[in-house]
């Protein structure tokens, strides 16, 4: 807990902490059937939707870009059966030929799917992902981050794509009595936090993320109407964020839907 303000008779408790991304045991499953490609999700902190034990789950809605084993963009989605598990089948979608065709070593995915992005070798094995844009304004889920919000990368010889995740998350409960409108988190060195950014995907090993000169230094979690708090029940607000180190910690600015803020 960091602190409590009492603000117009009315009581607003925070508590802060953040979640490490771990490398879990990952599973992969072969649809030689249903889809061209199967993809497995780390257990802890990935995409797409976060389950009660943290296992992350495919929604039927979700799109990855594929290079495979060239430059060319593929969009895949989630084939409908595969759907709510930690394992998926994807299937091909069309291509989007907006860079030369070029042949890779691996094949590269990223999600989310964006016709812009754009992979070329940097080394035998290790991929530059271009025209990523981290979300500065993220849509607030219940436990859990919205779809899209989350990005990851994988790279594989083959059809077995074990995605990795590209971003970490910061969660924090707050009980109270107050309808949360959105919830604001800013680095107190200015670090970037959001916009563009350059993704490289290794074989084997842990993705980078360099932000861009024109990055953000702030990332928006919009709450809609209104997330209404308990003063006996936490309730869990996660927001996606690069890797950063916060060596001078960082700042959170909850506003309610009256416009007050609470920092």
């Amino acid at each position: 807990m960091l602190g409590y303000y009492f603000l117009n008779m009315k009581k607003f408790i925070l508590s802060i902490f953040t979640c490490v991304s771990l490398f879990a045991c990952q599973q992969e499953i072969d649809f030689p059937e249903s889809g061209n490609f199967s993809a497995s999700i780390e257990k802890v902190s990935t995409k797409t939707s976060l389950s009660q034990d943290n296992s992350i789950y495919w929604n039927s809605d979700d799109e990855v870009v594929i290079f495979n084993k060239s430059t060319v963009n593929d969009r895949y989605k989630v084939v409908l059966e595969t759907a709510g598990s930690t394992s998926c089948a994807l299937e091909y979608v069309q291509s989007s030929h907006n860079s030369k065709d070029e042949d890779l070593n691996h094949v590269v995915a990223f999600y989310p799917y964006s016709s812009a992005f754009t992979c070329v070798a940097s080394g035998s094995d290790s991929y530059i992902l271009g025209n990523v844009v981290l979300q500065n304004e993220q849509d607030y889920a219940y436990e859990s981050f919205a779809s899209g919000s989350f990005p990851m990368v994988a790279v594989s010889t083959n059809t077995n794509l074990a995605f990795k995740n590209v971003c970490g998350t910061i969660m924090f409960q707050a009980k109270g009595d107050i309808n949360v409108a959105s919830v604001t988190i800013s680095g107190n060195k200015n670090e970037k936090l959001s916009g563009p950014a350059i993704v490289t995907a290794y074989a084997g090993a842990v993705p980078s993320v360099v932000m861009g000169e024109s990055a953000l230094q702030n990332v928006v979690l919009d709450c809609g109407d209104g997330v209404q708090l308990s003063p006996e029940v936490a309730t869990e607000f996660i927001l996606t964020v690069p890797p950063t180190d916060f060596d001078s910690g960082f700042k959170v600015v909850v506003k309610d839907t009256e416009g007050r803020e609470y920092v």
